[in-house]
């Protein structure tokens, strides 16, 4: 199918000018003070109950060392830990979304960031505790923005257009693209967009993708014809 394999396309592109100028390790430090001592995992955040990496948590400080390699690419990542109160014998760090709340209301929070070369540091939050979890809010230091991006889109579903009449798809569409913009190399929203690549025409399906550039910001992705 022509439409997916412009989206391969993208993707190939976008992954390799995003290599270039950024660290090859991924270190993800955390600092959780009622958080058991123990393994912490990490994990795919559809995937939370197969750990990908493990290391020690020792007075609520731990932390992930990871080797990258050309063909890494980031994705959406998960951090659980054994829980003997849960029904499924583990729990999950619950992420307050700072982009969307405010100090004092911890209303949007996340269980998942985007894990992307560079550092990222997770530290408890000194306020009331969030319901959906223990209060603590994940710190972006990383290299790239991806976590940034998915936290600023938690509402908007980013990607999506459905069965929605023409001058509200055109609008739409238009807020994707104005997103785009602002972050043109972005995995997040490729990856959004092609979750949602069946609700597209293949003519808006290349305007949108023509929207993404490589970071150099001197060539724009190729589309296939």
């Amino acid at each position: 199918m022509k439409i997916i394999n412009i989206l391969i396309c993208a993707l190939l592109l976008i992954h390799s000018c995003t290599n270039k100028k950024i660290p090859d390790e991924i270190i993800i430090e955390g600092e959780v003070k009622n958080l058991p001592d123990g393994k912490v995992y990490l994990t795919e955040a559809n995937a939370w109950q197969i750990p990908l990496d493990s290391t020690e948590c020792i007075k609520g400080h731990f932390v992930f060392k990871i080797k990258t390699d050309s063909l890494f690419v980031p994705y959406m990542a998960s951090i659980s830990y054994p829980d003997s109160s849960s029904w499924s014998k583990i729990g999950r760090l619950i992420y307050s979304n700072d982009f969307l709340s405010s100090p004092d209301s911890p209303k949007f929070a996340l269980s998942s960031f985007y894990l992307e070369r560079g550092l990222t540091i997770i530290k408890d939050q000194q306020r009331a505790k969030l319901k959906t979890g223990p209060s603590m809010a994940l710190t972006i230091q990383t290299a790239g923005k991806e976590t940034e991006v998915m936290y600023k889109n938690q509402v908007t579903d980013f990607g999506w257009l459905g069965n929605i009449d023409s001058a509200k798809r055109l609008q739409r569409i238009a807020f994707f693209e104005r997103e785009i913009k602002k972050y043109p190399s972005s995995y997040f929203l490729l990856q959004s967009v092609f979750d949602a690549k069946e609700q597209y025409s293949e003519n808006e399906m290349e305007n949108i993708l023509s929207q993404f550039e490589k970071t150099n910001g001197k060539s724009k992705i190729i589309l296939i014809n």
